[in-house]
């Protein structure tokens, strides 16, 4: 499993970024007590997202990839067609 968010839960049941992570620390203690915090949790993504996300990852990368690849390839033939004529004038 992976961790997905993680923070506290206020007695009102709202959640917060976490300030600190351990409530034994002096400072860490009163800090959390002036947001009213009763408890950390702790968000996972279950164990059946792994292999669909996986696909979906990937996708999303060489989507990036592609485009920079096509990037680079409009770049170079821009390139290429803006010195083409000045090529032709000095030889």
């Amino acid at each position: 499993m992976r961790a997905v968010g993680e923070g506290i839960v206020t007695a009102d049941g709202d959640r917060a970024a976490a300030p600190c992570h351990s409530s034994l620390m002096d400072g860490c203690r009163s800090t959390l007590a002036d947001l009213d915090a009763v408890i950390f949790h702790r968000d996972f993504h279950p164990a059946g997202h792994y292999w669909p996300l996986q696909p979906a990852g990937t996708g999303i990368l060489l989507l990036v990839a592609a485009l920079s690849a096509l990037a680079v390839t409009v770049a170079a033939l821009a390139t290429a067609a803006a010195s083409a004529p000045l090529n032709r004038r000095t030889a």
